[in-house]
């Protein structure tokens, strides 16, 4: 009779604490840069070249998808820091474009080794995808040195746990 008990209670547990057997958190690096985080799973890495602030950059991403929850890091190193905050704020004009954003606030991130201009910020929207589907976002949009970087979370609404959980974990030098 103990054994259904203990079960229920260690569910219980992991519902309250952000933990599942979905969220399987490991830690991840972002080489070259100093950038470390943590993934509710197994992330695929992969590199493209977008255009953003007029140049031809390649930006190298990594991301996973469990519980209906896309998790990704994505950055892109510069040649003129300048251009930092140009290309962070065309980042997540696109971003939100792609959404079809409808509601969004934005408000400073305390992320400690990020550079204070163009200084860090956390976005939440809600939008949907080019299927309909609805989409929460929440984005860390930041920088370091000469790299712009973007961390988020999108899909199915997640607990505050997770989404915690995975910004808390955004370390740098």
């Amino acid at each position: 009779m103990q054994r259904p008990i203990i079960a229920i209670v260690i569910v219980v547990a992991m519902t309250l604490t952000g933990c599942s057997p979905a969220f399987d958190w490991r830690e991840a690096r972002f080489a070259p840069t100093p950038l470390q985080a943590v993934f509710p799973c197994k992330p695929v890495r992969e590199t493209r070249t977008v255009m953003l602030a007029g140049e031809s950059l390649e930006m190298q991403m990594a991301n996973c998808k469990t519980a209906g929850v896309t998790t990704a890091i994505g950055f892109v190193s510069l040649v003129n820091p300048e251009s930092l905050g140009p290309t962070l704020d065309q980042w997540q004009e696109a971003t939100l474009r792609t959404l079809q954003a409808r509601t969004v606030s934005e408000r400073a991130f305390p992320l400690p080794g990020a550079a204070t201009r163009p200084a860090a910020r956390v976005v939440h929207a809600q939008g949907q995808v080019s299927n309909g589907a609805q989409v929460v976002l929440d984005a860390v949009w930041f920088a370091h040195g000469r790299t712009a970087f973007v961390a988020m979370m999108y899909g199915a609404p997640r607990t505050a746990e997770t989404l915690e959980t995975f910004q808390a974990g955004l370390r740098l030098p």
